[in-house]
C-alpha cells in the first residue's frame, strides 16, 4: 500500500486496522481501503446499486479532513470512472453511477485537484460535448453528471489549440451563421455550442450552475475566444440582471438565472484580464445597482452580488501591492519565540520598509482612483451591515482586497469608516461586519500602528458585546469575530509596535476564554490568545495560561467558570479583571446560569484577592440584593452568599482577622441582615420570577449558615425561617429546584442558629411539630417538602422528638385508600426521609428516646414499612409511578442495612434479611429496566460488601454462586437481554423461587416486545432443564397455584400471569402432566382461571384467557369443562372476545381434533361442522342473538351442554334497569370510544 509518510512502515499481516493505518496524534497515514475502493468502482458495470455507493462514499468521506492520502490512488479511479462514463458500450444508469462517484471524489478532494486529472486532450471536446447536450437539464436524479462534466469542458477548452479549426477555419460567428444558411443546417459553430450549452445551466437550481459560470468565464477568457464572444457574453449576462428586476428578484426562476449571471460575471472579473474588462466594469456596477439586487430577499442573490462588486472595483484600480501597508516581516514563530521582546533585527525591517514607502510614495502621486470607487465602497460598506452572515464576509473581503490596491489616504479613510460602525447604536450585524472588515485589514498589514489606539478599544468591546433580543441573546457573533480581529494582530505587527496594547488585549482575551457562555467563543478567544503569545511573545503568563486553557479545557463551561479562573487568576494581572468581569456583567447576565456559576467563580477566587472581595466587590453586589430588576437581584443575592462563605474559610487560616466582622464594614454586614426582608417587601418572592429569586435566596442562606454569619437580632432568622417553610412545598416537575435548595439551607440554618444558648427546645420543637402536622394535608406538594424537612432536620432538632418524628413519616409511607395514585410521590419522599433521619437520629441500645432510636423497637417498625412499600405498584394516566415508591424504599434499606451491619448486627435477624432479600429478588426480575438496575446494584453490595459484612443472609453461598461479584461488577441490570439469562437461575434458590417467579411472570407478560422475547425465552429455557425431575416440576407447578392464589383479582399480575401461562403451555413446559391422569395441577390452574374470569368486564383479561383454556384441553379430563369456558365466550356480549375465542377456537380443532371431536365424528364435514360454523360466522358482526345461535350449533356438536344464562334477581333486574337508562343516555351523548369500549376491542 502506497504510503505519504516516509517514516511509516507498511502493515504487517495480523496488525489491527486502528494500529496499522493511524499516526500520531490519531491522524491516518494511508489509504487502507484502497483495495476496497478499486473493487467497487470495477464492479460497476455489472452492478451499479446505490449501497455500493453509499459505501464508496462512506469510505472517501473519513479522508475529508486528510483528502492527500487518496492522491497515490485518484488518477487510477478516475481514468476507470471516466472510462465507465464515455465509454458508448455503457449503459445510461452505468454512466450516471460513475459520474455520481467522480462527483463524491471531487467533493472529498476538491474541485481544483480532480480538474487537472481529467484528460484534456483535444480529442475529449467533442464527446464531451456530446455527451452534456444530451443531458436533460431539469433531471434532478443526475444532477452529479451534468456538473462532472461541465467541470470536464472547463479544463479541456483551456487546452492551447485554435477553436475555428473545428469549424474548419471559419473566422467568426457572421461567417458561421452565413454558412449555416447556406448549407442548410450545418451545425453551430464550436464556440457558440460551447456558450449556448453553458448559458442553458445558469438557470439550474444544482451545482450544475457554478460549474457553467467557472466554464464561460474561462472559455471567452481565451485569447481567440475573446475578441468574438466577450462583449456579446457580457451584454447577455447585464440583460439578465436588468430583466430579472422588472419580473421581481426573489426566489424561482428569476432568482436562478440572476444568481448564474452574477456568478458567470464574478468569475470573468477574477479569471479575465484587466486591459479586456475595464470598459465593461462601470456598466456592471449600474447593472447590479440598478437591478437593486443588494435590497433582494434572497440571499444568495445579495452575497453574488456584492461580490461582483468587489471585483468591479478591483479591476477598476491597478494591480498593485500598496507600498504603504505594514509589513511585519520575518513570519517564522522559532525566530519570534527566540528573540527578545524587543524585536532584536528589526533594524532592517524598518529600514526596507522605510525604502518602499518612499518609493511607493512616487508612485502614488502618479496614481488617480476613479470615482466610481468611493461609490463601490459605499456599497460594500452597506453590506457590511447585512442581516445575514456570508453577505457580511463577503464585503468584508473585498473591503480588505480593495484597500490593498488604494492610496494611503483612502485607506485611512476606509479605516475611519470602519471604526464610525462601532457605535452604542449601530445593530449587531454592523459590530460583526465591522470586526470582519478590521481582521482583514490588519491580515492584510492594512491597519498601520498608528491606528491601533483607536481600533484596539473598540476590539476589546466588541469581546464583551452581549444585546438582550426579547428572551434570547445576540453577541456571540460578535465576539467570535472579535476574537478573529486578535488573531490577525498576532501575525499583522511586530511585538514592539503592539507592545503598549497587549495588556488590554490579553486581559479581554482572557476574560472571553474563561467567562464567555457559548463554547465557540471561548475557544476562539484561547486560538486568539494562543496565537498572540506564538507570534509576539509579550503576553504577561503566556506560556503557562496556555497551557491551562487549551481547546479541551475550555471546551467545558463549569470548568472554565471554576477552575480556569482560579488557576489564572493566580496571576496578578489578570486577578482583579477576572472579578471585575464576573461582577460586572456576569453577576446580571440574562443566563440564570451563567449568574450562578459566576457567584461560584467569585468565591473561588476570594481565596486569591480576600482584600479586594471584602472591601470593594462585596458593598457594591450587596446593593443589588433591593434591585428591581431580577437579573441584577438574583445575581447579588447568589454572589452575597458564595464571597461572606468563602470569607468564613479564610478566618480558620487568617493571623488577625478571625470572624466575619473583621473582613467586612458595619454598614455592609447590616444591609446583609435585611436582604430577605428587603425582598420579602418587594414581592420578589411572588409572580413569574419567584422561583429564581426563591432558590437564590435559599442558597444565600446556606452559605451564611455554613459561614456562621453573626445575625443582629431574632427577626432576621425568623424571616429566614419563613422563606425555608414557604419555599418546602414547591415540589412539582418544573419547580423542583426551589425545594432543593430550601432543603440545602435547612441543614446548616438549623444546626448552627438553632444551636445558640438561647434558643428553647420548645421553639425547636414548634418547628418539628408543625412540620409533622404539613404531613398529613390533603395537598402532595407539602407532603412531600415536609416529608424530605423531616429527613434533613440535624441531631439538635430532634431532642426529644424522635418518636413523634419516626411515627410521623412511617404513616406517610402507608397507603391511604381512595388516593393511591394522589399521593404516591409523598409516599416516595417520606421514605427517603424516613432513611435519612434514622441515619442522623441513629439506633442505640439504650430505650431513651429523646435523640436516638431504640433498637429493639425501632428496626422492625422501619424495615416493615420500608418493606411495605416495596409492594407499591400504583398507576395512573403516567404509568407504574409505584416504581419510585420501590426504589426509594431499596436505597433506604441499602443505607439501613449497612448502617446496622456496623453498629448493630444483631439486629439483622435472619427473617428479616430473608424479607428484604426476598422483596429485592422480586424487583430483579420485574419489568422496568430502572427498577431492575436499582435492584441490582443494591442486592450487589449487600451480597459482596466486605467492610461491613452483611450477616444472616439466607442462602447466601447459592446466592453468591448464581449473582458472583465479578457478573454484579459488569451486568447491564437495565438491559433485559443481559439480565434475564441470569436472573432466572435464582428458580434453583428454593427460598427465593417464588418471588423470583412473580417477577419474571409479571415480565413474561409485559407490553414491550423486547422485554416479553427475553423473559420469556430465558424463563423457558431454563424450566426445560429444571422441570426434567418430577420433583422440580411439582415445585414450579406449585409456586404458579399459590401466585394465582395470592393475587387473585389482582389485575396486575393475573393479566400477566394468563400471558406467562399460555408461553409456558405453549412451550411444553408441562407436557408431562398430559399423561398423568391423577395430576391436580391442571385441574387447579383451570379453577383459577375460571375463578379470575367470572363476571370479569375486562375484554383484555377474557381475550388473555381463551389461549390457556385451549391450552389445558390435551390434560386428562379437562375436555369438557374447557369447551365450556370457550363455548361461554364464544357467545360473550363482547365482539372482540367472540372473534378472538373463535380464531383460537380453530387453532385447536386442528392441533387437538382427537381430544376435542367426540369420537367418531373426526372426518364429519357439511354445515354442521364445528370447523364450517367457526369459519363462516360472523362473530365480531353479526347480531349477539343469531351468533348465540351459531354457538349452540356447535355445542350439539360437540356434545356439550349449552350454555344458559342466569336468571336475575329482582334486585338485580332493577340495578340492570337503571343501569339500561343510564347507558341509553351515554349512548346518545358518549363518545366514540364507548362505543369502542363497550365492543370489547
Amino acid at each position: 500500500m502506497a504510503k505519504v509518510s516516509s517514516t511509516s512502515s507498511k502493515p504487517t499481516e495480523g496488525d489491527s486496522m486502528a494500529d496499522d493505518r493511524c499516526g500520531i496524534g490519531s491522524a491516518l497515514e494511508y489509504c487502507v481501503e484502497k483495495d476496497e475502493l478499486l473493487r467497487i468502482i470495477s464492479g460497476l458495470p455489472s452492478l451499479p446499486d446505490e449501497a455500493r455507493l453509499e459505501r464508496f462514499a462512506f469510505i472517501t468521506n473519513n479522508y475529508q479532513e486528510q483528502p492527500h492520502l487518496l492522491d497515490p490512488h485518484m488518477e487510477t479511479m478516475l481514468r476507470i470512472l471516466m472510462e465507465y462514463g464515455c465509454s458508448p458500450q455503457s449503459t445510461e444508469s452505468v454512466r450516471h453511477q460513475a459520474f455520481k462517484y467522480v462527483y463524491q471524489l471531487t467533493k472529498v478532494r476538491g474541485r481544483k485537484y480532480i480538474v487537472r486529472l481529467l484528460s484534456h486532450e483535444v480529442a475529449d471536446l467533442e464527446p464531451a460535448l456530446a455527451l452534456l447536450n444530451a443531458q436533460n437539464p431539469r433531471d434532478h436524479e443526475t444532477w452529479e453528471t451534468r456538473y462532472v462534466l461541465l467541470l470536464w469542458l472547463t479544463i479541456i477548452s483551456l487546452v492551447p489549440f485554435d477553436m475555428k479549426l473545428f469549424d474548419g477555419g471559419q473566422s467568426g460567428a457572421s461567417d458561421s451563421a452565413d454558412s449555416a444558411a447556406a448549407g442548410g443546417g450545418r451545425q453551430l459553430p464550436i464556440m457558440e455550442r460551447i456558450l449556448d450549452v453553458a448559458k442553458r445551466y445558469l438557470s439550474v437550481t444544482d451545482t450544475s450552475r457554478d460549474a457553467a459560470s467557472l466554464l464561460i468565464a474561462k472559455f471567452i477568457s481565451r485569447p481567440d475566444v475573446r475578441p468574438l464572444h466577450l462583449a456579446s457574453t457580457v451584454a447577455w449576462l447585464h440583460t439578465s440582471i436588468v430583466a430579472s428586476s422588472g419580473r421581481g428578484v426573489g426566489h424561482g426562476y428569476a432568482g436562478t438565472s440572476v444568481a448564474g449571471a452574477l456568478s458567470t460575471l464574478s468569475a470573468l472579473f477574477k479569471h479575465g484580464r484587466r486591459e479586456d474588462l475595464l470598459e465593461y466594469s462601470e456598466s456592471t456596477y449600474h447593472s447590479v445597482t440598478g437591478s437593486q439586487l443588494l435590497n433582494s430577499s434572497n440571499t444568495l442573490l445579495r452575497k453574488l452580488a456584492v461580490k461582483l462588486v468587489q471585483r468591479v472595483g478591483l479591476i477598476l484600480l491597478p494591480t498593485r501591492v500598496c507600498a504603504w501597508r505594514y509589513q511585519r516581516g520575518s513570519r517564522s514563530l522559532l525566530l519570534n519565540l527566540g528573540q527578545d521582546n524587543g524585536g532584536g533585527g528589526g533594524d532592517g525591517v524598518e529600514a526596507a520598509a522605510s525604502s518602499s514607502a518612499q518609493a511607493g510614495q512616487d508612485e502614488e502621486d502618479e496614481f488617480d482612483v476613479p470615482e466610481v470607487i468611493e461609490s463601490i465602497l459605499e456599497t460594500i460598506w452597506t453590506s457590511l451591515c447585512d442581516k445575514d452572515t456570508v453577505v457580511r464576509w463577503s464585503a468584508a473581503k473585498g473591503v480588505g482586497r480593495i484597500a490593498a490596491r488604494l492610496p494611503k489616504s483612502f485607506g485611512d479613510e476606509v479605516v475611519a469608516f470602519l471604526l464610525s460602525l462601532f457605535s452604542p447604536t449601530s445593530t449587531h450585524a454592523a459590530w460583526h461586519g465591522g470586526c470582519l472588515a478590521l481582521a482583514e485589514l490588519g491580515r492584510r498589514g492594512l491597519l498601520e500602528p498608528g491606528r491601533l489606539a483607536e481600533v484596539v478599544p473598540v476590539v476589546v468591546s466588541a469581546t464583551a458585546y452581549d444585546q438582550l433580543y426579547g428572551s434570547c441573546s445576540i453577541g456571540s457573533h460578535v465576539r467570535d469575530a472579535a476574537c478573529y480581529v486578535c488573531w490577525s494582530f498576532a501575525r499583522a505587527y511586530e511585538p514592539k509596535d503592539i507592545e503598549q496594547y497587549v495588556d488590554e488585549i490579553a486581559r479581554a482575551l482572557v476574560i472571553t476564554t474563561v467567562f464567555d457562555r457559548e463554547i465557540n467563543c471561548r475557544r476562539a478567544a484561547s486560538a486568539a490568545f494562543q496565537e498572540n503569545v506564538g507570534r509576539q511573545g509579550t503576553f504577561p503568563n503566556g506560556i503557562d495560561i496556555v497551557t491551562m486553557a487549551d481547546y479541551f479545557a475550555v471546551g467545558n463551561r463549569q470548568n472554565a467558570y471554576l477552575n480556569l479562573s482560579v488557576q489564572i487568576g493566580k496571576f496578578e494581572k489578570y486577578c482583579v479583571p477576572l472579578i471585575e468581569a464576573c461582577v460586572g456583567s456576569k453577576l446580571n447576565h440574562w443566563d440564570g446560569s451563567v449568574r450562578e456559576l459566576a457567584s461560584k467563580a467569585l468565591h473561588n477566587l476570594t481565596e486569591i484577592a480576600p482584600e479586594y472581595m471584602a472591601t470593594s466587590v462585596l458593598p457594591r453586589v450587596v446593593d443589588r440584593c433591593s434591585h428591581l430588576s431580577i437579573r441584577e437581584c438574583h445575581g447579588g443575592v447568589l454572589a452575597v452568599g458564595q464571597i461572606c462563605y468563602a470569607l468564613s474559610k479564610l478566618c480558620k487560616s487568617h493571623d488577625s482577622k478571625t470572624s466575619l466582622r473583621d473582613w467586612v464594614a458595619d454598614d455592609v454586614m447590616d444591609k446583609i441582615n435585611d436582604v430577605i426582608s428587603v425582598m420579602k417587601a418587594s414581592n420578589l418572592f411572588k409572580g413569574v420570577h419567584s422561583i429564581e429569586t426563591r432558590m437564590a435566596a435559599s442558597s444565600f442562606i446556606e452559605n451564611l449558615s455554613k459561614a456562621e454569619f453573626p445575625v443582629r437580632d431574632s427577626t432576621v432568622l425568623e424571616s429566614w425561617q419563613w422563606l425555608i417553610d414557604d419555599s418546602l412545598p414547591f415540589v412539582d416537575n418544573t419547580n423542583a429546584g426551589v425545594t432543593d435548595s430550601a432543603l440545602a439551607a435547612l441543614t446548616p440554618f438549623t444546626a448552627h442558629y438553632y444551636s445558640q444558648p438561647d434558643v428553647t427546645p420548645d421553639h425547636r420543637g414548634a418547628i418539628v411539630d408543625g412540620y409533622c402536622r404539613e404531613l398529613k394535608s390533603k395537598l402532595v406538594f407539602p407532603r412531600m417538602g415536609f416529608s424530605l424537612a423531616l429527613g434533613a432536620l440535624p441531631p439538635i432538632m430532634l431532642q426529644s422528638k424522635v418518636t413523634q418524628i419516626l411515627s410521623s413519616l412511617v404513616a406517610a409511607t402507608h397507603i391511604e385508600a381512595g388516593v393511591e395514585s394522589q399521593f404516591a410521590e409523598a409516599r416516595r419522599d417520606a421514605v427517603k426521609a424516613l432513611g435519612r433521619f434514622c441515619l442522623t437520629a441513629g439506633f442505640h441500645e439504650d430505650m431513651d428516646p429523646t435523640y436516638h432510636l431504640p433498637v429493639s423497637t425501632t428496626v422492625g417498625q422501619v424495615y416493615d414499612a420500608c418493606l411495605m412499600s416495596m409492594q407499591d405498584y400504583t398507576t395512573d394516566s403516567r404509568g407504574d409511578i409505584g416504581a419510585h415508591v420501590r426504589e426509594a424504599s431499596m436505597l433506604c434499606l441499602q443505607d439501613l442495612t449497612m448502617s446496622l451491619a456496623e453498629t448493630h448486627p444483631a439486629a439483622l435477624t435472619e427473617p428479616l434479611m430473608l424479607a428484604l432479600m426476598t422483596s429485592l429478588l422480586q424487583q430483579i426480575s420485574e419489568k422496568i429496566d430502572r427498577t431492575r438496575s436499582v435492584a441490582g446494584g443494591v442486592i450487589a453490595k449487600l451480597l459482596h460488601s466486605d467492610s461491613p459484612v452483611i450477616p444472616c443472609i439466607p442462602e447466601r453461598e447459592a446466592l453468591t454462586a448464581v449473582l458472583t461479584e465479578t457478573l454484579c461488577s459488569e451486568l447491564n441490570w437495565a438491559s433485559a437481554s443481559d439480565a434475564f439469562p441470569h436472573t432466572v437461575q435464582l428458580l434453583s434458590v428454593a427460598p427465593y423461587r417464588q418471588s423470583v417467579l412473580t417477577g419474571l411472570i409479571v415480565s413474561v407478560g409485559g407490553m414491550t416486545e423486547s422485554l416479553v422475547k427475553h423473559a420469556s425465552g430465558a424463563l423457558v429455557e431454563f424450566l426445560e432443564k429444571f422441570t426434567a425431575s418430577d420433583e422440580n416440576l411439582a415445585v414450579i407447578c406449585s409456586d404458579i397455584l399459590s401466585i394465582f392464589k395470592k393475587y387473585q383479582k389482582v389485575d396486575r399480575v393475573t393479566v400477566p400471569l394468563l400471558k406467562a401461562l399460555d408461553v409456558l403451555l405453549s412451550s411444553g413446559c408441562f407436557e408431562q402432566l398430559t399423561s398423568r391422569k391423577d395430576a391436580k395441577f391442571p385441574t387447579d390452574l383451570l379453577a383459577l382461571c375460571k375463578a379470575e374470569t367470572a363476571r370479569s368486564g375486562d375484554a383484555k383479561k377474557l381475550i388473555d384467557s381463551v389461549p390457556v383454556f385451549c391450552g389445558l384441553l390435551p390434560f386428562p379430563g379437562l375436555r369438557l369443562p374447557c369447551l365450556r369456558q370457550l363455548t361461554i365466550l364464544l357467545g360473550h356480549k363482547y365482539p372482540r372476545v367472540r372473534a378472538v375465542t373463535a380464531d383460537y377456537f380453530v387453532v385447536a380443532l386442528v392441533s387437538y381434533a382427537d381430544i376435542v371431536l367426540p369420537t367418531g365424528d373426526e372426518d364429519a364435514g357439511g354445515e354442521d361442522d364445528p370447523m364450517t360454523i367457526l369459519s363462516t360466522t360472523a362473530w365480531d358482526d353479526a347480531a349477539l342473538a343469531e351468533v348465540r345461535e351459531a354457538r349452540n350449533r356447535i355445542c350439539n356438536v360437540l356434545e356439550i351442554p349449552v350454555p344458559k344464562a342466569l336468571a336475575p334477581t329482582a334486585a338485580k333486574s332493577g340495578a340492570q334497569s337503571a343501569a339500561a337508562k343510564t347507558a341509553a343516555h351515554k349512548t346518545k351523548a358518549g363518545t366514540y370510544q364507548d362505543l369502542v369500549n363497550s365492543a370489547g376491542y
